[in-house]
């Protein structure tokens, strides 16, 4: 097994010397905005390449306050319904700059639940949800984390009456960019 990158934002600045910040605002592309010479931003570049730095999502995704990850919880994946969807959604979500996180419960209701657990704990930005894997606890419980939840096709007169969930009902195309433009 191959060893994890162990490169972080302060080795390079270690590295060239200069302050872990300065060495953040090149790797994440906002250097020039708070007026990093070029010649310093070609320097940290250099060196982070030399040293085969690579950001870490989940520490970018921390301090942006945002993880860029929709779920997309579906209850299998067979046939060709779930690869339209996907690339439907993948589609629309790439525009703004999200990316989907597919996820399949097989209709097992504990498996529905640590995807559950999984979205909120990643915090993600939203969850799009073809299951009912899950009870009306469970769903509830997407709800009230904050993220917004949205289903694609029909919900159950239970679930229809709770306000903070939408469902978006079959046009393929255009119930996937619904979707995520209710999200987003």
């Amino acid at each position: 097994m191959a060893k994890k990158n162990g490169i972080t934002l302060y080795d390079v600045a270690q590295h060239v010397g200069f302050s872990k910040s300065t060495v953040a605002y090149v790797m994440s592309g906002k250097a020039a905005d708070v007026g990093v010479a070029q010649k310093t931003i070609e320097k940290i570049e250099a060196a982070a390449e030399e040293l085969g730095y690579v950001p870490n999502y989940w520490a970018s995704s921390l301090a942006r306050q945002s993880t860029g990850m929709i779920s997309v919880l579906l209850s299998g994946l067979s046939g060709d319904w779930a690869d339209r969807v996907m690339f439907s959604l993948g589609q629309a979500l790439r525009t703004k700059a999200f990316t989907p996180f597919l996820a399949a419960d097989w209709n097992d209701p504990l498996l529905f639940e640590r995807e559950v657990s999984s979205a909120i704990q990643r915090r993600d930005e939203g969850v799009i949800c073809h299951s009912f894997a899950g009870d009306d606890k469970k769903y509830a419980r997407i709800v009230r984390s904050g993220i917004p939840l949205v289903f694609l096709g029909a919900v159950t007169r239970s679930l229809s009456e709770m306000t903070e969930i939408n469902s978006v009902i079959w046009d393929d195309e255009q119930a996937v960019t619904t979707a995520v433009e209710h999200l987003v």
